[in-house]
């Protein structure tokens, strides 16, 4: 189940990055203590990969939209 919510947490963040602003500075120290844990650490690495892999398509597709 910890998991599971690592991950939901990990999409919320990419689905709404751009609107938390400041309080995605509160968000990631989650990750952090999920990574900690031996249970979770797996799946925490996979939710920061998808947050890593969210990011790089934002930059992206701003630099895509500067170009035109």
């Amino acid at each position: 189940m910890q998991c599971i919510v690592v991950l939901y947490r990990a999409q919320i963040i990419c689905n709404m990055g751009d609107a938390l602003g400041p309080e995605l500075a509160t968000c990631l120290p989650i990750f952090l203590d999920r990574l900690k844990n031996e249970i979770t650490r797996l799946t925490a690495v996979k939710a920061l990969s998808m947050i890593a892999e969210y990011a790089t398509y934002l930059i992206h597709s701003y630099m895509y939209t500067d170009v035109q």
